[in-house]
């Protein structure tokens, strides 16, 4: 549509030119001058968007390639951000996926450590009157509470302080 209005402008300046020159109102000087600010008018309006942006400020004026550099860089500005923020959400999704899978063997662990202690407290509930315990029987019980003492004390020293303070306990209580 721009390239229309251009070549029109153009005609129109150009073909009036030739009329005034004919009918002797301007000279082959005006013709020419005139004609050929007619025809830049023209190609200045067809090409509106690849001239020059004139902007009124101490006149200032920035080609377009100016602008398209500018926005270049701010696209890779923004590039980088995005590449950053892909980069933390792949860590995160690292980190959820690990997350996970340690939720998930804790889950297990916690599951088999509450059947060990449903299984040493069914034990020690049936065999409460029965002295001395049956040596199956107590090896059971005591081969769960080691795992449930591995579980709430992964810590060696923290389990041996454990049993050590159950076994002060129960010999202090014993009847003498």
């Amino acid at each position: 549509m721009k390239e229309f209005f251009g070549i029109l402008v153009m005609l129109i300046i150009v073909v009036g030119c030739v009329c005034l020159y004919i009918k002797k109102v301007i000279p082959l000087g005006g013709l020419i001058g005139i004609s050929l600010i007619g025809i830049v008018l023209g190609i200045v309006i067809a090409n509106i968007n690849v001239i020059k942006i004139i902007k009124y400020k101490g006149f200032e004026m920035a080609t377009i390639r100016d602008e398209i550099v500018k926005k270049a860089e701010e696209i890779k500005k923004e590039k980088e951000i995005i590449d950053r923020l892909a980069q933390q959400v792949e860590k995160s999704k690292q980190t959820v996926v690990k997350t996970r899978k340690e939720v998930e063997a804790t889950k297990i662990k916690l599951r088999e450590s509450t059947k060990k202690f449903i299984e040493a407290y069914y034990y020690s509930i049936s065999t409460r009157n029965i002295f001395p315990i049956p040596q199956p029987v107590a090896v059971e019980i005591e081969k769960n509470l080691n795992y449930l003492a591995e579980f709430a004390y992964p810590n060696s020293n923290e389990r041996a302080q454990w049993i050590a303070k159950i076994n002060k306990l129960i010999k202090d209580n014993l009847p003498k």
